[in-house]
């Protein structure tokens, strides 16, 4: 029996439709991911699910006294924040006997035991976010709904919650939307592909999934080329049998090419429609260099804003076509590391005069909100405006988003411009900080073919194990306040 049910879904604003005619059924036990471009509507159709949106017409139908949570995107609320981890779980429990179920999830989640009595507004981004999935657990849903899951969250800790909702009893049914591609494969057993012109079911977690949307999409593109290929037929044969009927002054002919028209209007419109959502290609440039080491670092400390030290590279030599990764923990220093060698605001580092550095922020913090899309990249890419709208439109990127305000525009948009700046800079040494962070998953394989590609020199900070393991070819950790190298495992316990 069906839990959820939904029936020509469709949700637009104005001409446009974000998805149409979505239909849809998760049954008791269905563990589903939702796979589509940044702007394809998972989040709004994850509310109508969820019942906390009815901005849609179709229908939308739940079993009786059906009971879901929905875990999204951000962390806990603000007017949660005045309250402790273990309060907060304790609301909502219905009997005091069941008070044990705190700990037991905490344990679960291993959330250390000296954030249990902190308010929630002083807990960080990642230890928020595993709050979120605790009280999603304590509420003992029939259904579970998660957005984009792994946001804020490092490897060892999207190892925990993957763990969880693999062995947790009281997750049954589970519905997720991600960008994580190592999640998907790891907590779901079924794929719904999602665009502006419908979507399409596999009974297979992602990687598997994925190579049947492409099969299914090559037959699409063949269908429709087939179904122009006979238009263009039948246009040129009513154009014959009209210039016969004039011609001739024959109404037989006449009658025959509108009979073929008529024809022709059908055809037009049960045209496969399935153009691409967007053009977006991701390309990066480079510029050559013949030294071989770019940077060399010895008996280096990395520390905070405040001089705080917060971890030692002994050795860091990097050379061409070398992609080094860095893992550790959330707050260990990764990003301060990248910002020191982006200012080059030591004496210790030794950079080659001829190396070019590209530095991708985590932040985006240069996108000033008070600009334009087109003004921010004739500022920071290409000056000349017409160059530059040429620019953005190889970015997926239309002539009316130009004039759009940076204010209103997506994470996942934000991405590709940072990405759209870093090209022009035709970089040699890439410094990259959580690069997929917003990026959809084809963008994502987009930019680890591109990095493949350049073969320049990188130094890669990043919690998606899948981008790590597709573009990195020397790896290191933080461990014990010491950068080591090592075979890519992961990340351990910290």
């Amino acid at each position: 029996m069906s839990l959820v049910k939904l029936e020509d879904l469709s949700l637009g604003y104005g001409a446009e439709p974000v998805f149409k005619s979505v239909t849809l059924s998760l049954a008791d036990g269905d563990r589903l991911g939702l796979v589509g471009a940044n702007g394809s509507g998972k989040s709004s159709l994850l509310k109508c699910i969820a019942g906390s949106s009815d901005d849609y017409s179709g229908l939308v139908t739940r079993q009786k006294g059906l009971k879901s949570f929905y875990v999204h995107q951000g962390l806990i609320e603000q007017d949660q924040g005045n309250v402790t981890s273990s309060d907060l779980l304790r609301g909502y429990l219905t009997d005091t006997m069941d008070d044990w179920k705190i700990d037991y999830i905490f344990e679960s989640l291993k959330f250390p035991k000296k954030y249990r009595g902190l308010q929630t507004c002083e807990l960080s981004g990642g230890w928020s976010k595993m709050l979120m999935f605790a009280v999603a657990l304590i509420s003992e849903p029939d259904l579970l709904i998660l957005d984009e899951p792994t946001n804020h969250l490092d490897m060892y800790r999207t190892d925990i919650l993957v763990n969880v909702l693999q062995t947790f009893g009281s997750v049954n049914t589970l519905l997720v939307a991600s960008h994580d591609r190592y999640f998907l494969d790891s907590v779901t057993q079924q794929t719904l592909f999602l665009d502006r012109m419908g979507a399409y079911r596999f009974p297979y977690s992602y990687s598997r999934a994925k190579e049947f949307m492409y099969e299914k999409e090559r037959e699409l593109e063949n269908a429709l080329q087939d179904r122009r290929s006979e238009i263009e037929r039948l246009a040129q044969s009513a154009k014959y049998q009209r210039q016969l009927g004039v011609n001739n002054f024959s109404d037989k002919a006449s009658q025959k090419a509108k009979q073929i028209e008529k024809k022709i209007r059908v055809l037009k419109t049960a045209l496969p429609n399935r153009q691409p959502v967007d053009n977006v290609q991701i390309k990066l440039e480079t510029e050559s260099i013949e030294a071989k080491y770019l940077i060399k670092l010895y008996d280096f400390q990395v520390r905070s804003p405040l001089g705080e030290l917060l971890f030692k590279v002994p050795e860091l030599e990097i050379k061409r076509g070398d992609r080094v990764v860095i893992t550790g923990a959330n707050g260990s220093g990764k990003s301060s590391f990248l910002r020191v060698i982006a200012g080059l605001s030591s004496d210790a580092l030794e950079l080659t005069p001829s190396a070019r550095v590209g530095y991708f922020e985590q932040s985006s913090s240069r996108l000033s909100v008070d600009k334009t899309i087109l003004d921010f990249v004739v500022e920071n890419a290409e000056p000349d405006s017409t160059r530059a709208v040429a620019l953005l439109a190889s970015a997926g990127f239309t002539y009316l988003d130009t004039k759009k305000s940076m204010l209103r525009t997506s994470f996942g948009e934000r991405a590709r411009l940072s990405l759209l700046a870093l090209r022009q800079t035709k970089p040699n040494f890439l410094l990259l900080d959580e690069p997929t962070n917003h990026l959809d998953i084809t963008s994502q394989e987009m930019l680890e073919d591109e990095i493949r590609r350049m073969n320049s020199a990188a130094l890669i900070v990043s919690h998606d194990r899948r981008f790590v393991e597709n573009v990195g070819n020397r790896f290191f950790s933080i461990k014990d306040g010491v950068l080591v190298e090592g075979a890519f495992h992961g990340e351990e316990s910290f």
